[in-house]
């Protein structure tokens, strides 16, 4: 078996900078992610630059539908305070989440609360140990080194 046929990589967060505002902040919702039939997720949160000033969040959410209102945070499923108000070039953060149990659908959040700040975020979801074998990818296999 090929160490890569059980598990599927989807984008959480599209690249993208985002302009913060006061409290509660701008959010960035990531699509609907339909993680049914995998038994774990790796979460990859990513940012570029975020100036001094802003505070930078990332959280997990869970529904059993894609409605945008059905939604709930995931307990625990979160990257709190990445920037913390300072100048942050860069940074990468990676969560893991048990998904038995969990609803269906799963979403990722970034958040930047800060007036006239700005930051620079992307998400990769990994799902993980498939129930059935092999996964169909959502992309091309880039290269496959033995």
């Amino acid at each position: 078996m090929k160490g890569n046929e059980d598990i599927k990589s989807v984008i959480g967060i599209d690249p993208q900078e985002i302009t913060g505002a006061v409290a509660p902040g701008t959010a960035v919702e990531g699509p609907a992610v339909d993680r049914q039939g995998f038994e774990e997720a790796l979460v990859n949160f990513q940012h570029g630059a975020c100036s001094e000033g802003g505070t930078l969040s990332c959280k997990v959410q869970e529904s059993d539908t894609t409605t945008d209102g059905d939604f709930a945070d995931i307990t625990g499923a979160a990257f709190v305070n990445v920037a913390g108000g300072a100048l942050v070039t860069s940074g990468g953060y990676v969560g893991r989440l048990n998904l038995a149990g969990r609803k269906r659908y799963i979403r990722v959040v970034a958040t930047l609360v800060g007036v006239d700040e700005t930051a620079l975020v992307s998400a990769l979801v990994s799902l993980h140990q498939a129930r059935e074998l092999p996964v169909s990818q959502v992309n091309d296999l880039a290269f496959d080194v033995s």
